[in-house]
């Protein structure tokens, strides 16, 4: 059976048969000495095979670092447990 997922927009659906890897990755910037600060914003990532650029399945950007990667955690398990057949 086929399984899919959308990107955050709703506008791109991916075969989870393509999928290499999904991560949370923590946003940075740069402060004035160019060094880069993560900044407390995580993304749920989506790398497809053969693919070099990742795409964006959800970003979580409250003012909360802590719920922020609490929230990024709770989405991939969901996620993970929808693909595998669970009822979430």
């Amino acid at each position: 059976m086929m399984k899919f997922i959308f990107d955050e927009r709703g506008k791109l659906i991916i075969n989870v048969e393509q999928v290499q890897a999904v991560y949370i990755h923590e946003d940075s910037d740069m402060d004035e000495h160019g060094n880069f600060v993560a900044n407390g914003v995580f993304f749920v990532k989506c790398l497809l095979i053969g693919q070099e650029d990742s795409i964006h399945l959800m970003t979580f950007d409250g003012d909360d670092r802590d719920k922020n990667f609490s929230a990024a955690k709770a989405y991939l398990a969901e996620l993970f447990d929808k693909l595998n057949g669970g009822n979430s």
